[in-house]
């Protein structure tokens, strides 16, 4: 086993393992604690994922040659890793083909996780590493080839996806008429409207090129989105933004609600996305107060209006008035 090769080695905590562009001649085996996987980015370094024991870092670049793409440190306690030369990690290799396998697969895995997270830091900026462990623990990976469809306009809409690699295009109809072509790529998501609206999918989406996606079902995304609202904030710009593209059409105007239900949401955070929003066009904002204040305004004309025995309900034309319905009218 790996065991038996290399060398221990400790590090101290947030100690450097290794640097984005070192020589890539060693392999790393983490045998106790967790090191941390970082980029860096104009706004700082950015935290991509974690790797604990077993797992091995530093096998792609000593294989195939080349420097380090990452910079590996330990993470806030103590690490000891196994350490051994590139040489030695492809003998041992070559006569496990099985172990090649789940290594390539983990590696896989892990490189994909990082483009996660380089999304995430595009849509909400850095420094929101609970954010990403959040998205690459729920999140499933669907893999599409060229010309291969992920839904059609009806279908159920039971997920939402982050484009990670590729790109897809947005097809819709209504009534035999063309009402959506859109081209979609990296870090943009596909499929929220559905679980936001609980309506069935308003469009067919049909990969362009080879695409991977991260999978969020529906579950997931509202867990995510209610723990993090930066996040949904971020989920309704890509929204507001698909919809007001040039060639987005749309038979009829459209109104969009949205409601914040999570408890922890920050008034100055639920205000910055009614301004977003109002960027796009005519926004009406809310809060409890002003609906408060509004429907007891109502309640108290409406029983004025109606005390000499008639019943009363809001009027579709205006929710400024009330229509009275007196008895045997």
């Amino acid at each position: 086993m790996m065991d038996e090769l290399g060398q221990i080695r400790d590090l101290h905590a947030n100690e450097m393992l290794f640097a984005a562009g070192d020589d890539s001649n060693a392999v790393y085996l983490v045998v106790d604690g967790s090191l941390e996987v970082v980029h860096s980015t104009e706004a700082g370094d950015l935290v991509v994922g974690t790797l604990g024991p077993t797992e091995i870092v530093g096998e792609i670049t000593a294989v195939i040659g080349g420097r380090r793409t990452a910079t590996v440190r330990a993470a806030d306690a103590p690490v000891t890793v196994r350490e051994f030369s590139a040489d030695d990690y492809a003998a041992w290799l070559q006569d496990r083909p099985e172990e090649a396998q789940r290594i390539a697969d983990q590696a896989r895995d892990r490189i994909d996780k990082t483009r996660v997270a380089r999304v995430l830091a595009d849509l909400i900026g850095p420094g929101h590493p609970d954010v990403i462990d959040d998205v690459n623990a729920l999140l499933e990976w669907t893999r599409l080839e060229a010309g291969e469809q992920l839904f059609v306009q009806g279908d159920v809409a039971d997920a939402a996806y982050i484009v990670v690699t590729g790109r897809l295009r947005l097809t819709a109809t209504n009534d035999g008429a063309q009402t959506l072509d859109v081209s979609i790529g990296r870090g943009d998501i596909v499929g929220e409207l559905g679980i936001i609206e609980q309506a069935p999918r308003s469009a067919t989406a049909t990969a362009t090129r080879d695409s991977t996606l991260a999978r969020l079902s529906e579950e997931a995304f509202e867990t995510l989105t209610g723990r993090h609202p930066k996040l949904m904030l971020q989920v309704f710009r890509k929204i507001l933004t698909r919809v007001m593209r040039p060639n987005h059409r749309s038979p009829e105007a459209g109104m969009i609600a949205v409601a914040i239900l999570s408890p922890v949401a920050e008034p100055d955070m639920v205000r910055s996305m009614s301004s977003e929003i109002e960027t796009h066009g005519p926004t009406l904002y809310l809060d409890r107060e002003h609906v408060s204040r509004f429907f007891n305004r109502r309640w108290r004309r409406c029983r004025t209006f109606s005390s000499s025995g008639g019943t009363f309900a809001p009027t579709r034309r205006t929710a400024h008035n009330c229509r009275v319905h007196r008895s045997g009218a």
